[in-house]
């Protein structure tokens, strides 16, 4: 069943290509809110403890630029509208 659906995503996207040629096993299945959560392990299976670390570094980069962006977001609209106390 997930073979076929990998299958039907377009070749461009490198992440599903990747997955095709070896589709790893689901690792952790779990939720938060209404929002179901799948981790499969075949894109890191092969890596190495450093390859790993290089992984969540660049993961933490990216949150934390996705932080300080709707941070920033927040801000704005709170200086464009006053909560009244």
């Amino acid at each position: 069943m997930i073979k076929k659906k990998i299958k039907n995503i377009t070749a461009n996207n490198k992440a599903h290509a990747l997955i095709d040629e070896k589709l790893g096993e689901i690792v952790k299945d779990f939720t938060i809110g209404n929002t179901r959560i799948k981790i499969n392990d075949a894109y890191c299976r092969e890596k190495t403890f450093a390859d790993a670390q290089k992984i969540l570094a660049d993961i933490a980069v990216r949150a934390q630029e996705h932080f300080t962006a709707q941070s920033t977001v927040n801000k704005i609209h709170n200086e464009k509208h006053p909560q009244n106390p």
